[in-house]
């Protein structure tokens, strides 16, 4: 098998330039890359590395200290300690790296932030290490949102290429234009961790291989999103999720200029999207991919047609479709229903295991939880499929937080803008969902949450 060439650590190196932003401080490229040998010297050759640093900093370090030293970083599904336990298992004793204190955290581990402790003298001029396209670079596993997460694998030439893509396509002035413009560095702040695949592409990969200057804060909270971006210079991208979005709109939050708001992990509703478009005079733009596949396609929300990354393309006409592009390692088939309408443009219809059949009719679950949190008073919400006896009918089950409604008055608003075919049979009002960091929910908490209501007492 042919050896892919190497690909540098950071693309169009240049070492006044910056590369993140911790507490208000630019740190360059070169400042990075000499922390960066610090932690290597610390971290272990060739070895697995369980990458649990919630600093964007931390992270980007130890991500690029493990690839540079010829090894895969780990992103877990969670931070629970059976989980950890499962992986460090599976992977025989991987180094846990983290930069706050884990209960119950396997064996080996270090704390990134005593590395720095670290003496090191540096001769001569630092450049960044080049690293084998084939390399395996991460083991990423999905959410859970659809089943049992599942552990994908990451060359770096897929991710170096993908981040190289999505940075033309949602940065696409070159370095040469912006400075022309009197433009800085694109700056990306984020409400998703970087331990996530869109998470990961949109701050650590940016800021290797598309130029971009990420912030290592990471809010949560609409407040803290917009003090965060004040602190930002522009030009500024907001990456985030629709949940995120839908509070911040909801919680009346000011934000500062926004040049570009990104969402990903779910669809955004146009509805959503309109508001934040008018509110906030931006523009959103949302992307579409996988796991298996990485980020493979865009659109402004507002437009209905998806726009495929450059060099993307499926390679047959009906479900279910295949994609390729040159930095891909395999073939990759989607679990999504497409229209192609041309070899660059497509509409997405769903996802195939999104469909509901009953009594002859089709419904979509993405479209009746868009309806669902419409309703005015509901705060959080979701329609779900339950288990039932031998799994022959399509039984639905619904979540809501809803402090000022009743489960009938949700049941008579729902009444009227679905079929009586899909009105869940259930509804239970809670205080919360256990949505995870990106927003999304797991098909075991669900029905882990669907047990609980249906205990006595």
């Amino acid at each position: 098998m042919t050896k892919l060439a190497c690909i540098s650590l950071i693309d169009n190196y240049d070492e006044k330039s910056a590369i993140i932003v911790c507490d208000g401080k630019k740190i360059s490229q070169q400042q990075f890359l000499k922390q960066l040998a610090i932690v290597r010297s610390q971290l272990p050759v060739c070895s697995y590395t369980v990458n649990l640093c919630q600093d964007r900093y931390h992270f980007l370090l130890t991500f690029a200290a493990t690839i540079a030293n010829g090894g895969c970083n780990i992103l877990p599904p969670n931070q629970q300690p059976l989980s950890l336990q499962d992986i460090a298992e599976q992977y025989k004793s991987p180094l846990f790296v983290c930069d706050s204190e884990i209960p119950n955290l396997p064996a080996p581990s270090i704390n990134i932030v005593d590395t720095f402790k670290a003496e090191l003298p540096l001769n001569g001029d630092t450049m960044p290490p080049m690293i084998p396209g084939d390399q395996l670079a991460v083991i990423a596993y999905t959410s859970g949102s659809t089943g049992e997460p599942s552990a994908n694998l990451k060359h770096w030439k897929t991710l170096s290429g993908t981040a190289k893509r999505l940075g033309d396509r949602l940065t696409p002035l070159s370095k040469k234009q912006r400075q022309a413009q009197g433009c800085n560095q694109f700056h990306i702040v984020a409400t998703v961790p970087s331990q996530h695949m869109y998470g990961l592409e949109m701050t650590t990969l940016m800021a290797l291989q598309a130029s971009c200057v990420i912030q290592s804060a990471h809010p949560f909270y609409p407040y803290d999103v917009a003090q965060i971006l004040e602190q930002t210079p522009t030009p500024r991208i907001l990456v985030t999720t629709p949940f995120h979005l839908r509070t911040i709109i909801e919680s009346d939050t000011q934000l500062p200029k926004v040049d570009k708001i990104i969402s990903a992990t779910a669809p955004l509703s146009l509805d959503i999207a309109e508001q934040v478009e008018k509110q906030y005079k931006t523009r959103v733009e949302e992307i579409y991919g996988c796991t298996e596949a990485g980020s493979i396609a865009t659109r402004r929300t507002t437009e209905e047609n998806w726009h495929w990354l450059d060099e993307v393309h499926i390679e047959n006409t009906s479900f279910p479709y295949i994609i390729n592009a040159p930095h891909l390692t395999k073939k990759v088939p989607l679990q999504d229903q497409l229209e192609p309408l041309s070899a660059t443009h497509f509409k997405l219809q769903g996802r195939s295991g999104d469909t509901l059949n009953v009594a002859g009719k089709r419904a979509s679950l993405q479209d009746l939880n868009q309806k669902l949190l419409a309703i005015n008073g509901v705060i959080d919400g979701v329609i779900f499929k339950r288990e039932s006896k031998n799994n022959k009918r399509q039984r639905l089950a619904a979540f809501v937080v809803a402090p000022s409604l009743s489960a009938q008055d949700i049941h008579q608003v729902l009444l009227k803008r679905i079929d009586p075919a899909f009105l869940p049979r259930s509804i239970t009002l809670v205080a919360s969902l256990p949505r995870n960091s990106t927003g999304k929910l797991s098909v075991n908490d669900l029905k882990q949450m669907h047990e609980n209501a249906r205990q006595p007492g």
